[in-house]
C-alpha cells in the first residue's frame, strides 16, 4: 500500500475514484487529500483538511470494498501524516457504528465539542477527536 498526495495523481485516476464515490469533493481531495495505491490501482482516499495550524479534520475516508481490510492502516497513516504536519488534534465526524468502533479501538475519543468549521456536515453524526502526541 502506497499513500500519494492526490495532486500528484493523474486526473483520470482521480476521476475513476470520484465515479466510485459520488460524495467525494474533487477540489478538496486534490487540495489536501491523499490517494491509496495498491498494486498500481487506486483503492481509496482520505482528506486531511486543515481547520487551523494545529487542527485537522479527517474527511472523505474511502476504501473500495476489496481494500476495506486496510482501513486501520489507513487511519494510522492519516494520524502519522497529521503528526508530521505538527497537528495537535484530528477531528473525525462519523455516521456509522462500525466507524465508531474503529475510532474507539484506535483511541479516538468521543467529543462534545465541534470544531470551528462552517459546514452542514458539522451538525450531523458523532464527532471524535484524537490528540496527536
Amino acid at each position: 500500500m502506497e499513500i500519494i498526495r492526490a495532486k500528484e495523481v493523474e486526473e483520470a485516476k482521480i476521476e475513476t475514484l470520484l465515479n466510485l464515490n459520488q460524495a467525494l469533493d474533487k477540489d478538496l481531495l486534490i487540495e489536501c487529500g491523499y490517494v491509496v495505491n495498491m498494486s498500481g490501482k487506486i483503492a481509496g482516499c482520505f482528506v486531511l483538511d486543515p481547520i487551523d495550524t494545529q487542527e485537522y479534520w479527517l474527511r472523505h475516508l474511502y476504501l473500495k470494498p476489496d481494500a476495506a481490510y486496510a482501513v486501520i492502516v489507513l487511519l494510522e497513516t492519516a494520524i502519522t501524516l497529521a503528526r508530521q504536519n505538527d497537528a495537535a488534534v484530528i477531528y473525525v465526524n462519523s455516521h456509522q457504528s462500525t466507524v465508531n468502533t474503529l475510532l474507539e479501538a484506535l483511541h479516538f475519543k468521543r467529543s462534545h465539542m465541534v470544531p470551528q468549521i462552517t459546514s452542514e456536515e458539522a451538525t450531523a453524526g458523532i464527532w471524535w477527536t484524537y490528540h496527536v502526541s
